[in-house]
């Protein structure tokens, strides 16, 4: 209803195409890397390219039950992220080697990674979220809620309030597959509360849709 009060025909097809996009349903988190499909980084790619190849590799190794092969590889895609000359360029890379070093604590019982280098606030939060799921399942409430903390956090300094929205829900979702009902539930209220006053027709549907993705995510872990 929201989109179709959009006058400009280009912007409501815009929106009405994002909500078709979303009745697939909620977005899946990154399927796991079959260690026989994995390659070696091409050495001629671009850092930043390279760094993710190295990432990728590295969860791989973990896999397959190599955890020092891929404490080396992430090591290296530390170090060739490092190298990036802007924030622009280490955002992503920085983000999933903190993913993949959570995934590394987690398989092995080592120490969980810090978010200093996450430096873009809609990563920095579905990060933060991630080491409070850890640090929960390891029963560290202190750290968890100091996690989750830093995740709200970030979530408030995300400049736009649509990728705010669409941060919360995919965080809600992450969260309810790892079989995390409250915070599940919890980052899609967070994300349905800052929907609610959304003035911009075109970035109230997109955002409604999105949280209507959650909310299905959410009923279809029910019925299961």
């Amino acid at each position: 209803e929201a989109a179709e009060a959009i006058p400009d025909a280009s912007v409501r097809a815009a929106a009405l195409a994002d909500i078709a996009q979303l009745d697939i349903g909620p977005s899946a988190a990154r399927p796991p890397i079959d260690p026989e499909e994995a390659a070696a980084p091409d050495p001629d790619a671009p850092p930043r390219y390279r760094a993710i190849d190295l990432i990728d590799l590295a969860l791989a190794r973990l896999a397959a039950g190599d955890a020092e092969g891929a404490r080396r590889l992430l090591q290296d895609g530390a170090a060739t992220i490092a190298g990036l000359e802007t924030e622009a360029k280490r955002a992503y890379p920085a983000y999933r080697l903190t993913l993949a070093q959570l995934a590394l604590a987690e398989a092995t019982g080592g120490p969980a990674p810090a978010l200093a280098g996450v430096d873009a606030p809609h990563l920095k939060a579905q990060a933060a979220a991630q080491l409070a799921a850890l640090h929960r399942a390891r029963g560290d409430a202190e750290a968890a809620k100091a996690a989750d903390a830093q995740a709200r956090a970030a979530l408030a300094e995300t400049p736009s309030r649509l990728r705010r929205i669409w941060t919360a829900v995919e965080i809600g979702e992450h969260r309810l597959a790892a079989g995390e009902d409250a915070p599940a539930r919890a980052y899609l209220e967070t994300a349905r509360a800052s929907a609610a006053d959304y003035r911009s027709a075109w970035g109230r549907a997109r955002a409604l849709a999105r949280l209507a993705a959650g909310y299905l995510a959410v009923a279809e872990a029910q019925e299961r």
